[in-house]
């Protein structure tokens, strides 16, 4: 069965920030799961930004309601945070910046993959929109760019921001696809507080203001640890209300993929593996979980590889694919 992997991260923290070797890397692993194709999204977010919209008295505030669940307290991130918060807020700014993929990178990956990997450039706040459109022009210049995407956690936006109006008609007009982060995040982002701007509900005025943008709601608004499925059911609104929406499954359970198939059914949902970022397991593990999972081969292939298909096929991207 063919397979497009529709989120996915070039590892370049694995390759000591090798563009080179992180793509080595990512391929062996597409080569060994039977990936065929995957949209590689890069992460960018900004410590200024973040240490002007968190500070140690906000981290302590936000924690005070997790006080005595026992998830938090179990949480090395969020234990720390409660006792020790600016040591806390530093700590996971230094986790962040090891896992950055910068969309130059990313691209660059892309050009030097031979068609197997899309990129997918990440907003940046620092500076304004109109300066990031010329640097995506710039980014798109250099491979396979097929969209943007959002992070509201880090970037402290919700993706319904009137800022980023200029952006959503410059991605409509160029077909590119908005693709964004919905749920927590690891670490301190676990925290409603600095979670809730990454609500799928948020992304409903975008959705029918742009009838022409493809939209992806990452993580079916499930990503959480302390509450799983966070944001699952906004997800399933969104999706089920807009014909230009859909939900990837990444980092998200087969059980909740089950509930979404039987509340939208197949056609809206995009295969992802969220790699390398999925602890204890190699992408091959994930993709024979999906093509061991109990429903039709006709459902298993809308979700791994033909939703995708149509989808970049209507922004003009032709997959080269084998056949079968």
């Amino acid at each position: 069965m063919r397979i497009v992997d529709f989120h996915l991260h070039l590892p370049l923290s694995m390759a000591g920030g090798d563009v080179h070797r992180a793509l080595h890397l990512l391929l062996g692993e597409m080569d060994d799961a039977g990936v065929d194709v995957a949209v590689a999204i890069a992460i960018e977010a900004s410590p200024e930004v973040v240490r002007r919209n968190v500070t140690p008295e906000k981290l302590r505030n936000a924690i005070q309601p997790l006080l005595y669940d026992w998830r938090a307290l179990g949480h090395p991130s969020l234990y720390n945070a409660m006792v020790r918060p600016r040591e806390a807020l530093e700590d996971h700014l230094r986790l962040v910046e090891r896992h950055l993929a910068r969309s130059e990178d990313v691209a660059r990956a892309a050009a030097a993959s031979g068609g197997r990997v899309l990129a997918v450039a990440s907003y940046c706040r620092l500076n304004s929109v109109e300066e990031y459109i010329e640097r995506l022009e710039r980014i798109a210049s250099m491979g396979p760019l097929i969209g943007v995407k959002i992070y509201p956690t880090f970037h402290f936006l919700r993706p319904d921001d009137p800022s980023l109006e200029p952006l959503y008609d410059y991605m409509e007009s160029r077909g590119l696809i908005l693709i964004v982060h919905t749920g927590c995040d690891p670490g301190i982002w676990e925290l409603p507080a600095l979670c809730t701007k990454a609500s799928p509900r948020y992304l409903e005025p975008v959705a029918r203001r742009h009838r022409d943008l493809m939209i992806v709601a990452a993580h079916m608004g499930s990503y959480s640890y302390l509450f799983p499925g966070i944001y699952f059911a906004d997800a399933i609104r969104l999706a089920r209300g807009n014909d230009n929406v859909y939900l990837d499954t990444s980092a998200t359970t087969l059980h909740q993929v089950r509930i979404a198939l039987n509340k939208l059914g197949p056609e809206k949902l995009l295969y992802g593996s969220d790699y390398p970022y999925f602890e204890g397991l190699h992408m091959k593990d994930i993709v024979e979980a999906y093509l061991a999972f109990r429903v039709p081969e006709s459902v298993k292939e809308r979700i791994l590889h033909l939703n995708a298909e149509e989808i970049l096929s209507r922004i003009g991207v032709k997959l080269a694919l084998p056949r079968g």
